[in-house]
């Protein structure tokens, strides 16, 4: 069963929700997903071409040891130097593996819009990390702070058939100021997907 209207809107600081780990104690059954990240950094580019095809091969071997678990792994978009830090990388790193979902991170993505993005990607992205940034570096400032275009952002994955969560990755404005939990649900109520 796909999650209520109300629940689309999933406010959260950090991965925990998404952390199948026991030794994390807890994850969110209604929205089961994991993120798979591809980084330490700084890579440098004569190890780019190896890490990649062991990341790739990693993903291979986790992606159907999850789905017996019943949850979907997702590779996460990441900034910088990481692996998966454009969308051409992304669909390299999970091409022929069945069942790979693709995390879209609003705020990792230096090299591209997010529109060019989920044009590439569509129906593999399966959930999304919200937060704004200044195209520089990541910064999880409180959508509509940095350079996203969130009217256009909501409307492309609307076209792309997105159906996931819209879970926030911030708790923070740009000048530091905590966010409220009604300023979450003002935004999802200004950016409805469907």
């Amino acid at each position: 069963a796909r999650p209520s209207e109300a629940r689309r809107a999933v406010f959260a600081w950090s991965h925990m929700w998404e952390a199948p780990n026991p030794r994390y104690g807890h994850w969110n059954a209604d929205f089961p997903y994991v993120s798979a990240l591809a980084c330490t950094e700084p890579i440098r580019d004569e190890q780019r071409a190896a890490r990649l095809q062991a990341s790739r091969q990693a993903l291979a071997g986790l992606t159907p040891e999850f789905a017996a678990l019943g949850i979907q792994l997702a590779l996460e978009d990441l900034p910088r130097t990481c692996l998966g830090n454009t969308s051409d990388e992304v669909l390299w790193l999970i091409r022929d593996i069945n069942g790979l979902g693709i995390c879209l991170d609003t705020n990792h993505l230096l090299k591209e819009t997010p529109q060019e993005f989920i044009r590439k990607l569509r129906a593999r992205i399966v959930t999304m990390h919200a937060s704004d940034y200044d195209g520089k570096d990541e910064r999880h400032w409180m959508p509509g702070e940095g350079i996203n275009g969130w009217k256009l952002l909501v409307k492309s994955l609307a076209a792309a058939g997105y159906e996931g969560p819209f879970m926030f990755e911030t708790h923070k404005h740009k000048d530091g100021r905590p966010i409220q939990a009604e300023e979450y649900a003002r935004f999802v109520a200004l950016h409805p997907l469907h």
